[in-house]
């Protein structure tokens, strides 16, 4: 018996052997053996894939969009949340009504509110609010840059001194710039539109000016980080220098200034005043030089 058992489990194998599993009726046996089905197949599933990916890249670039927005925000809000009243001094500026940041003109006047005023009552809220998730999210800029109390550099021209927050006082600031500026070639140089932004070629006229300037771009924050999608390291300290400005001007041994110089107050001034010496006694004039060629807030009128 067993060996006649055997013989028809030979005599099958012969017959073709053990039947295949792939039998007519078995889900998905076809794709094994159709290439045609097969192709389709895979066709179909590699569009549904595609239909599903689309709208989370979509998604994807809407979100990167909102939070590179919200963090340009972030950013300018930093630069201002030292004014007493920031939401108030918004919303009136935001009305029309002309003020005053604290510190009277110097610190940058109706232009400083302006520039304030781009944000909504309703943004001041949402980033005051969610502060801490707008620190740890926007890297790179003013908000994840801590206020060290740096120790003012040793210039020819004196010290400035920096309070516990970072920021010089104005007329510390404007003293050292007179200084400074007073053994440079801008003294006594009167550009053509000097008038126009209350430069008579005096150090102290020179140095009034980039004090506004300092006010407009920086908030007078020595700690003051922006634009960090515009430059390797962003746009730093009191006249938002960069890295790269060392080479550009040929400075620091040909070397890209580091983030302690440009935060050293008194070393952001001195390497301001080279620049705009360089770009004004170039071009002649103040828009021209230090506004089309380097300060946005010469450029675009906000002083």
């Amino acid at each position: 018996m067993a060996e006649e058992g055997a013989g028809k489990i030979a005599n099958a194998a012969g017959a073709g052997g053990p039947a295949s599993p792939m039998k007519k009726g078995i889900p998905g046996a076809d794709l094994v053996t159709d290439p045609k089905k097969r192709k389709k197949t895979l066709w179909a599933c590699l569009a549904c894939m595609g239909c599903c990916a689309v709208p989370f890249i979509i998604g994807l670039v809407l979100g990167i969009a909102v939070i590179t927005s919200l963090c340009q925000k972030y950013d300018t809000y930093k630069r201002w949340a030292w004014l007493k009243e920031p939401i108030k001094i918004a919303a009136s500026a935001a009305a029309g009504v002309a003020g005053t940041v604290v510190g009277g003109p110097v610190g940058g006047g109706a232009a400083a509110v302006s520039t304030y005023a781009a944000l909504t009552v309703a943004d001041v809220k949402l980033l005051k609010d969610n502060e801490t998730f707008f620190k740890k999210t926007c890297k790179g800029s003013s908000s994840g840059i801590s206020a060290v109390n740096y120790v003012a550099g040793n210039g020819s021209s004196g010290t400035i001194a920096v309070n516990d927050s970072g920021r010089v006082k104005p007329e510390d600031l404007r003293a050292y710039l007179e200084k400074r500026i007073s053994g440079s070639k801008l003294n006594g140089y009167m550009p053509s539109d000097g008038a126009r932004y209350g430069v008579d070629g005096s150090a102290a006229s020179w140095a009034q000016f980039m004090t506004r300037l300092v006010g407009v771009e920086s908030g007078y924050n020595t700690n003051d980080v922006s634009e960090p999608w515009a430059f390797e390291g962003g746009s730093r300290g009191l006249f938002q220098l960069s890295f790269n400005d060392a080479l550009g001007y040929g400075l620091n041994g040909g070397k890209p200034f580091s983030a302690e110089q440009l935060a050293d107050p008194v070393q952001n001034a001195d390497i301001a005043v080279t620049i705009m010496e360089r770009l004004v006694l170039g071009s002649g004039r103040i828009r021209q030089g230090g506004g089309r060629d380097y300060w946005g807030p010469i450029r675009d009128g906000r002083i």
